[in-house]
This record gives structure tokens, C-alpha cells and sequence, in this order.
């Protein structure tokens, strides 16, 4: 339920022209009704939920998952191998969110986005990979985001 998050995601959703790409988003239940009335004026491919009871369900389908670095998070993402877009919560602990975002970043498997960048970067530089790859390493094995008919596709090698 990031607003940075949620805003960035709202800005990617308007750079992506392929009507068969869809985007979860999952705000929490405290923002929820704030974000569903924000949602009117959204691009149609976002679905909005309050919260997702079974999030390794909702990672093992993701091409790209975006989002915060907190631990949990980053333990199921990395459990499913899904490449990601990590976006540390500037204000953690010991900006603990940032050191497990490099970590992931230097796995090759994600790219850390720092939160006051968020909107601009998710935009310019993973809107052009719908039409450029980019190559990550998702739980130990090479994965590569590449455009096809069903939008963004991770194919293992």
C-alpha cells in the first residue's frame, strides 16, 4: 500500500500499449477504499486488491514483480524466483530494505529503485524493457524479460 509504489505503478501502467499485459496490485486494507476511488481514473490494465491471501501463488504467475525490499517480501520472491523491481523503503530500520534490495542486485536478480526516484525510474527505464530484454538471474538460473503476446514473459535457460 506504498503511495511511491502505487504511483509508480500507476505511471508504468500508462507507458504499456499492450492490452494484454495486466498489472496487480495489491494496497492494503488501511488505503483501500482511498486507492479504489483513486483507481476510477487508472489505466484498465491494473486490477486492485486489498490484500492477496496467497501471495506465492500470485509470484509464481508474475513475469516482474515491483515492490518494497522488506524481508518477508524479499524471502518469497526469492523463493519463486521472480525477477524483480525492488523500491527499499527509504525509512526501515537501518535501511535494512536497501542493503536486502543489493543483495538481490548484486544476485542479478533485481534492480534496486530508490523510493524517491520511483515514478521517474519505473518509467523510463523498465517501460523501454516491454520492447528491450533485460537479463536477470532469478533463483540461480538465468532469466530473461522479453516482450511477447501476453505482455512481459520470463523464459528460464
Amino acid at each position: 500500500g506504498a503511495r511511491t509504489v502505487n504511483a509508480a505503478i500507476v505511471e508504468l501502467a500508462k507507458t504499456i500499449e499492450d492490452p494484454n499485459t495486466k498489472i496487480i496490485l495489491s494496497v492494503g486494507k488501511q488505503r483501500y477504499k482511498e486507492v479504489m476511488e483513486e483507481a476510477k481514473n487508472w489505466p484498465k490494465n491494473i486490477d486492485v486488491f486489498e490484500y492477496i491471501k496467497d501471495p506465492e501463488v500470485y509470484l509464481s504467475a508474475c513475469d516482474l514483480f515491483v515492490g518494497r525490499a522488506g524481508a518477508i517480501t524479499c524471502a518469497e520472491v526469492q523463493a519463486v524466483g521472480a525477477p524483480s523491481v525492488l523500491i527499499p523503503y527509504p525509512y526501515a530500520a537501518q535501511d535494512h530494505q536497501t542493503y536486502n534490495a543489493k543483495t538481490f542486485v548484486e544476485g542479478k536478480a533485481g534492480i534496486l529503485v530508490p523510493d524517491d526516484q520511483a515514478v521517474e525510474k519505473l518509467t523510463t527505464e523498465l517501460g523501454p524493457s516491454f520492447d528491450t530484454p533485460i537479463t536477470l538471474t532469478a533463483d540461480g538460473k538465468s532469466a530473461q524479460i522479453v516482450p511477447s503476446q501476453a505482455g512481459m514473459t520470463v523464459g528460464s535457460r
